[in-house]
């Protein structure tokens, strides 16, 4: 049987959007950039030949009208087993961890090195019924079954990879804890954004202060509660406004919550944005509030950071590794209007703290490099630093901890 070196699994290359996807892009550009050569398999319409010209690539075919897992993920992967059965790689490592379910379990072959990355860890936590789930997304039945048979696929999937790498250290003790995997398979990935090669425009915004809320999912990232806290400012901060770049299912019930509270006049509800806008309305803001009630990471805050905008956060899971109170951003409890409101008040009226937030997120943004990220990863696969200009990516090996 032949044997190719590596193989890199991703359903995002060319149409980046997401978290996960950002990841891939800064991992494959970095991984050309040192001079390795791999194996990219993805959907069809995701193939750039031409960014990434020494790569092989395998067509996982077009992607289905009708899966609405993330990145299609269930069919991907139901796919790819289908498209490597029968071929071996030394080393496989998937992008995006869960969509190896179909193949690691069952089709992997022995002495194929297995790596996943967790971009989050919402499936391990899921509440016993969907009562738990009411007041925290906007479609708790549906949310609640599809995190059941993720965290399903999950548990039965991961104990068969080499290595997972999360994306911080709040996912590596869920996966850990929720799903009894050892420590030592664990391992964090210093996820970053790509850096602005030239400065964005600011969108000039209304509001004194302009206050920045970017994201889905909007009663997961606490925005009911900010929406409270801007009624609660109505006396000390009357020029605020809020403004909200993106849509959720519960976009329609948040704005009569707006109405209801007497602060529709002062949110502006500005729906899907694209990325090139949402970078020019944080250089426009005063501040980005996202303060959320489980977060894995939370890369818009270092996306704040290189927009030079101070932060409020919520102290939960991997906010609280990026933002540090007082230093990088201010941290408030969830679903704590009056704390938050408080939060708001400070930075609209504290000159120094804002500059003192400001350089605390760009140091925490210079921690972290793509080419931390590069070195980080290669590691896991086992291969040294210094690896040489035109090597393979598992022309190296060294010992990590097994799960299977």
């Amino acid at each position: 049987m032949e044997v190719s070196d590596s193989l890199l699994v991703t359903t995002q290359v060319k149409n980046v959007a997401s978290g996960m996807g950002t990841y891939a892009r800064l991992l494959l550009d970095g991984l050309v950039a040192r001079g390795h050569s791999f194996t990219i398999a993805t959907w069809g319409n995701e193939i750039v030949a031409d960014r990434y010209p020494t790569a092989e690539w395998i067509d996982v075919g077009e992607k289905p009208r009708f899966d609405p897992t993330p990145g299609s993920f269930v069919m991907f992967g139901r796919r790819l087993a289908d498209k490597l059965d029968g071929r071996r790689f030394e080393l496989v490592h998937f992008l995006e961890a869960r969509e190896g379910y179909a193949w690691v379990g069952s089709k992997k072959p022995r002495g194929t090195r297995v790596v996943g990355t967790v971009h989050d860890d919402y499936p391990a936590h899921v509440p016993a019924t969907p009562l738990g789930l009411i007041g925290r997304c906007s479609d708790p039945w549906t949310r609640w079954v599809y995190y059941h048979a993720v965290g399903f696929l999950e548990r039965r999937a991961y104990r068969h990879f080499d290595l997972l790498l999360a994306n911080s250290i709040a996912t590596a003790r869920s996966m850990s804890d929720q799903y009894c995997l050892d420590p030592a398979m664990l391992r964090v990935a210093p996820l970053t954004i790509a850096r602005d090669t030239e400065p964005c425009e600011a969108e000039a915004l209304d509001g004194r202060p302009a206050i920045l809320f970017a994201g889905g999912n909007f009663y997961r990232k606490g925005l009911d509660t900010l929406l409270q806290s801007i009624a609660g400012l109505s006396v000390r901060l009357p020029g605020a406004r809020l403004h909200v770049a993106g849509h959720d299912r519960a976009s329609a019930r948040l704005e009569s919550l707006a109405v209801e509270l007497g602060i529709r006049d002062r949110v502006s509800f500005h729906g899907q944005v694209p990325p090139e806008r949402v970078r020019r309305m944080m250089q426009g803001a005063d501040m980005l509030v996202m303060v959320s009630r489980r977060e894995a990471l939370g890369l818009v805050y270092l996306e704040a950071f290189q927009a030079r905008t101070p932060v409020v956060a919520g102290d939960v899971g991997g906010c609280a590794e990026l933002v540090t109170d007082e230093v990088s951003g201010l941290l408030v409890a969830p679903e704590h209007p009056a704390e938050l409101a408080d939060a708001i008040h400070r930075i609209a009226n504290d000159t120094d703290l804002r500059e003192r937030l400001v350089r605390g997120g760009l140091d925490v943004l210079a921690s972290r490099t793509r080419e931390r990220l590069v070195e980080e990863t290669l590691s896991a696969y086992g291969i040294e630093e210094s690896a040489p200009t035109g090597s393979s990516l598992a022309s190296s090996r060294s010992p990590v901890a097994q799960s299977s």
